[in-house]
């Protein structure tokens, strides 16, 4: 995972803090927050702008979001500050600008805020906005998780699970998400419940995973209505249920989850719990590659070299693979190879098939290393 993708993954999906007083709107009643906001409750709006951005019970809408953060830190609302740093930061919902960023997440992080610190300890993790300083950014995240704001326990998390500034440690990482989890933030629910999946970290759970992937969806978070589906659909420590699969990864896909959307039009494929709809699944597909889902444009550009729901189309085919292949989606790098070995869609080029198919195979697809074999083969044994 790339800094830039796990900087967004630390600060980019922030909602509540789990210091605050006892709201007076419930939770996640956004009727309440508006109108509480509307009134210059600006922790109304910081929390509002939070829903907004995670994408509970609504698709997210980050550019709102930030304009309640906006409209919050204007109030006087340090939390808000942060919010807004941590957007201005990655560019979530508008421009980014990290020298700004980093100054509103330090301010509200010296005012006592630890949504502050813990902004503050992503930037200086990843060197927005001024010099990187791993140490110190961990610091200073570790120090918001201990002062109860569970999003900064997920965040750390992540950089235990994913080797961020120290080394790996999935044990350490299943922990920080337990304790985030309990606090309330659902993301970090999802975390764990992957890990008791996988038994990563923790004893493989299916039943737990399952509980929370579900307490999650229900709370209206769309990864954990994916999370659920894959479960039901593996049929992991029960019989597969496609159908109610099929039905949350709608859910999900309604509510902005491209993965959602993706395996949806996979479903839809191959006629799996829902009617065969090869027309549906291009729609899905290209919704999903719209929003940079690299697997979901590997399943368009496959469908389009093949005519598959669609009007067959090689070279919007080959366009689509290249980036995909280039962000390591090897099943793209191998029909790459395939369509240049061939000249579909592309000028025949056995040089640059090799080129693909050997990138797909180091990568460990055992497809694309028959594929190179093959076209080695009839490179030193050409036919007459």
């Amino acid at each position: 995972m790339n800094a830039k993708r796990l900087l967004l993954t630390f600060i980019a999906l922030a909602f509540g803090s789990g210091v605050s007083a006892k709201p007076p709107c419930k939770q996640d009643d956004r009727r309440c927050l508006s109108a509480a906001c509307d009134k210059k409750d600006f922790a109304a709006c910081h929390r509002l702008g939070n829903i907004l951005k995670l994408g509970l019970g609504v698709p997210a809408d980050p550019a709102r979001a930030r304009a309640l953060f906006s409209k919050s830190c204007d109030g006087g609302d340090p939390a808000g500050c942060a919010y807004l740093g941590g957007a201005l930061l990655t560019g979530a919902g508008g421009e980014a600008d990290p020298a700004r960023g980093f100054t509103l997440c330090r301010e509200a992080c010296d005012k006592g805020t630890p949504a502050g610190c813990n902004c503050q300890g992503a930037a200086l993790l990843f060197g927005l906005g001024q010099e990187p300083d791993a140490l110190a950014g961990l610091t200073l995240i570790q120090k918001a998780c201990d002062d109860g704001e569970s999003m900064a326990c997920n965040n750390l998390g992540n950089a235990q699970l994913q080797g961020a500034g120290m080394e790996a440690d999935p044990a350490r990482a299943a922990e920080s998400y337990r304790r985030a989890c309990d606090g309330g933030y659902l993301p970090a629910c999802v975390s764990l419940a992957a890990l008791q999946r996988e038994g990563r970290g923790v004893e493989r759970d299916l039943a737990g995973a399952l509980k929370l992937f579900t307490q999650a969806c229900d709370r209206g978070l769309a990864d954990g209505c994916l999370g659920q589906g894959f479960v039901l659909l593996s049929g992991e420590g029960a019989r597969p249920e496609p159908q109610r699969a099929a039905r949350l990864f709608q859910k999900a896909c309604q509510a902005g989850s491209a993965s959602a959307c993706d395996n949806l039009g996979i479903l839809h494929q191959q006629g799996n719990g829902i009617k065969k709809d090869a027309k549906k699944a291009v729609a899905l597909f290209r919704m999903a590659c719209d929003k940079k889902l690299h697997s979901a444009c590997y399943n368009l550009g496959h469908a389009l070299k093949n005519g598959l729901g669609t009007k067959a189309d090689p070279a919007r085919a080959a366009a689509l693979l290249g980036p995909a292949c280039e962000a390591n989606e090897y099943r793209a790098c191998n029909l790459l190879g395939a369509m240049h070995h061939t000249g579909t869609g592309v000028p025949q080029d056995a040089a640059r098939a090799a080129e693909f198919y050997r990138k797909a195979c180091d990568g460990g697809l055992d497809t694309a290393c028959e594929n190179l074999k093959k076209l080695e083969a009839d490179t030193a044994n050409p036919k007459p």
